[in-house]
């Protein structure tokens, strides 16, 4: 994605342009973590942004926009801690001085690295870049590319995880699958150590006594390698296999001083092993996986960098933690790759916080315009605690939260499955707010299986009924029922000191009032509406839509869909216009007509994820560009009024949207999307966005008909490959003022894009623009559009032989002048045969 990332210092939010599009979150690199200018500071990554943060109050100092794509490699120059050395997917190698963001060496490696680490005592860097899996040597003294290749015996680096020097610059290791390659870097000799697991990571002694390997089984080896006997082969090296961990070892790295080993993985745990003694001690209930744990140089630090995307900053004398950096929270990093989690996004009302899933059992606000993390609030209160085998447990997930219109109250739905028939362990829980503070919620109701089945989503009451109307918040199903739930107050008994003196009060409870459904379809959506002056519900089944009215739920109305299967509801602020986003695309409804029936609006099959924003009359989708069920990549912003898109953009290779809502900040509607990289992406309805190879094998689109309001906001941009699969791409949209030039008709007619225009526009359009128009008088003229929409036969011979007569005066012919034969040639042939024999 195109990014316009405020480069500004982190104490100046960043406003939002309306050409902005800026990705807020990441993920924190863990290569990235490290102590700087004597322990006071520490630097991380994420993305293409370089963090500079103060140790002692947590405050972020500096961050700068170091690379146009995400940074793979941070390095901090052990002769002068201030500087570090960046390495990009952008192919460039950069020296920073950190404390005032300005780069002082850059160097073009003309490929992506992927990996990368420094021999500061030979100025070398080892890389590995592009698709070659190979290690080759740059010279940053030079800036030219060293001879030769470093490269196993057999095969090549594809499984490389890192790069690791040793502190004498000496030997390099390399892990790669179950193997660790190590390479001399004065001899230039090579050997390699095998192991009967996948090796995860690397540690070389600080004095190099010995190389240090943690695998995928938990254990660490210590292999006694780099001694001159050792390297002679006459024997093998000497192996020193420790266990502790029951999962993957994650880090390894030892004290300044030698003295211990600190190691980390899935559980949870620092494990600090003696080098002399091999006795342990732990550091436990750090609350997420261990991915890396970085000391001080002084040994009086450490910074571990969680699965939670958060650093911790901890004191080794008595393990209390001095600082926690926290990020945007991954809710898939707790779960195994292939667990299906579903991510929600929503806006706290208040304070405007993004808010979203957290790990297991939270929820995390998000200041969108600071870029951080405000907190986490716990929903099901939890240890986290590390699987036993080889499966994942079925943690209690946060599925849905979701806030009434003043904020007043948080609903929130967590679930667990506990087998593959989907009967689900969970509950329905009603939050009310604390006064003093906007971001405190006391937990008012807990309602144990709501339904029978798992919780599909849940809608609240907001400004599109009445104001003085009570809130309402309506739960649908897999069971295939829907409930809706308000308030009500209850008399309930206290006991004071004394057992016989009671207090009796009344405290507000939520319940259900009305639970339905409809001949056992399933339920796909909701919202609550006005229709016919009436405060209303509309619930979308697989097959029609029912309108209730609130209070005494009676069926006001129905809207049969046919064939196609509901997907999403959405209506606009005048309430006047219902959008039915279906299998096969968007149609509109008319609520103040008499009878309610559905129009073709815009045909885009399986679209996953839609939010719409009625005071602005605005409507998102996300979907594939292939037009499959799964992997939403496109991103488009459409017109309640004519369905022209405002904003449609395509995502990055291998990135998806998991998350879709419309926002407001700065008073601006703003649609806000998660993806799978750990971002959230802001864009701003109106902002100018190119979309390029996209191939989307869908339908051609219908237009309504109706006019745009703005022809800027027509949609001229290029989705789909001209040359193939033409038959099933996106036809051409023109615009709908004519076109007037070859150049712009041969533009338009190479471009494709998203909607196609009613046909007699486009025929009128088309005609206008490739036929030169004559020149007659002007009680006599006639286009070829009105001799082609005359009533009868004969009408259309008079206005042809007016138009013979005036081709036939003698005036100097230009070539914008048309003659009328040509005209005849590029109507169908039989038709011009009957009139003639009418002639």
């Amino acid at each position: 994605i195109i990014q316009s990332l405020d480069q500004s210092d982190m104490s100046t939010s960043a406003s939002l342009n309306k050409s902005n599009v800026r990705a807020i979150g990441g993920a924190i690199s863990a290569e990235s973590v490290q102590f700087i200018d004597n322990d006071n500071y520490l630097v991380t990554s994420i993305g293409s942004n370089v963090i500079l943060s103060s140790v002692q109050s947590g405050e972020i100092v500096k961050k700068f926009q170091a690379h146009s794509e995400a940074i793979t490699e941070l390095i901090v120059d052990p002769k002068n801690q201030s500087q570090i050395y960046t390495a990009s997917g952008d192919g460039k190698l950069k020296l920073w001085d950190v404390k005032t963001a300005r780069c002082l060496v850059e160097h073009d490696l003309n490929e992506p690295i992927t990996k990368c680490t420094i021999d500061f005592h030979n100025q070398i860097a080892y890389v590995m870049k592009g698709k070659i899996v190979f290690i080759r040597k740059y010279n940053l003294k030079t800036k030219k590319m060293m001879d030769g290749q470093i490269k196993p015996s057999k095969g090549h680096f594809a499984d490389a995880l890192c790069f690791k020097l040793s502190n004498d610059y000496k030997w390099l290791a390399v892990p790669n699958h179950r193997t660790v390659f190590l390479y001399n870097t004065i001899s230039g000799k090579t050997s390699e150590l095998t192991n009967d697991h996948k090796v995860s990571t690397v540690a070389f002694h600080p004095e190099n006594k010995f190389l240090c390997i943690g695998d995928s089984y938990g254990r660490i080896i210590r292999y006694y390698c780099l001694s001159k006997q050792a390297q002679s082969g006459k024997k093998a090296p000497l192996q020193v296999v420790k266990l502790w961990h029951a999962h993957q070892v994650n880090s390894l790295s030892f004290t300044s001083d030698s003295a211990y080993l600190l190691s980390g993985g899935e559980e949870g745990v620092i494990v600090f092993w003696h080098v002399d003694t091999d006795d342990k001690s732990f550091l436990p209930r750090l609350g997420a996986p261990i991915q890396k744990v970085t000391c001080s140089s002084d040994s009086t630090k450490y910074a571990v960098l969680l699965a939670d995307n958060s650093v911790k900053v901890i004191n080794s004398f008595n393990y209390n933690m001095i600082q926690e950096f926290s990020g945007l929270t991954n809710p898939k990093a707790f779960a195994s790759k292939n667990a299906r989690i579903p991510i929600f996004l929503t806006q706290h009302p208040k304070s405007g916080m993004l808010v979203m899933n957290s790990a297991p059992g939270k929820i995390q606000f998000f200041n969108p315009k600071k870029n951080q993390k405000s907190h986490e609030m716990e929903v099901n209160q939890r240890n986290y605690i590390s699987r036993t085998d080889a499966a994942y447990p079925s943690p209690v997930l946060v599925e849905r939260a979701l806030f009434t219109s003043n904020g007043s109250t948080l609903i929130t739905v967590e679930q667990q499955a506990t087998d593959p028939h989907d009967f689900v362990l969970g509950a329905l829980k009603f939050w009310h707010a604390d006064e003093a503070t906007p971001f405190e919620y006391t937990l008012n109701t807990t309602v144990e299986q709501a339904h029978k089945a798992r919780i599909v989503d849940v809608r609240v009451s907001n400004s599109l009924i009445s104001s003085s109307y009570k809130d309402l918040v309506l739960t649908f199903a897999r069971d295939k029922t829907f409930k809706v739930w308000s308030q009500s107050e209850t008399k309930y008994e206290q006991y004071i000191s004394n057992p016989d003196e009671i207090n009796k009060k009344q405290k507000t409870f939520w319940n259900c009032e009305f639970m339905s459904g409809h001949r056992g379809r399933t339920i796909h959506d909701g919202l609550f509406m006005k229709y016919k002056s009436k405060n209303a519900l509309a619930v979308a089944f697989s097959d029609a839509i029912l309108i209730w009215g609130l209070g005494d739920y009676e069926v006001l109305g129905r809207i049969n869909l046919g064939q196609e299967n509901m997907k999403f509801l959405a209506l606009d602020g005048e309430q006047d216009t219902m959008l039915s986003i279906t299998n096969q695309g968007v149609k509109k409804s008319k609520l103040k007509e008499d009878s309610l029936r559905l129009r073709e609006f815009l045909q885009i099959p399986n679209i996953l994820f839609c939010s719409f924003e009625p005071e602005n009359k605005l409507f998102a989708v996300a979907f594939n560009a292939e037009g499959l069920e799964v992997g939403a990549n496109v991103i488009a912003i459409y017109s309640f009024a004519n369905g022209m898109p405002r904003f449609i953009r395509k995502l990055q290779r291998r990135e998806q949207i998991t998350a879709l809502s419309f926002v407001i900040i700065d008073e601006q509607a703003i649609v806000a999307y998660s993806t799978n990289n750990n971002e959230i992406v802001l864009v701003h309805p109106d902002a100018d966005g190119k979309i390029s190879d996209v191939n989307m094998e869908i339908s051609e689109p219908i237009f309504d008909g109706e006019d745009a309001e703005n022809g800027d906001h027509l949609m001229d941009h290029i989705i789909g490959d001209t040359e193939q699969n033409s038959a099933h791409n996106i036809n051409l949209i023109l615009r709908n003022h004519q076109l007037r030039t070859d150049d712009e008709i041969i533009k338009h007619f190479k471009m494709q894009s998203h909607i196609l225009p009613r046909l007699d526009r486009l025929c009128v359009s088309v005609f206008d623009s490739i036929l030169p128009q004559a020149k007659v008088e002007e009680k006599h003229e006639k286009s070829a559009t009105d001799v082609a929409a005359s009533q009868s036969q004969d009408e259309q011979m008079k206005d042809i032989e007016i138009l013979q007569e005036a081709s036939a005066k003698k005036t100097p012919r230009t070539e914008e002048d048309y003659d009328i034969s040509e005209l005849m040639k590029t109507f169908d042939h039989n038709i011009f045969s009957d009139l003639e024999e009418t002639k």
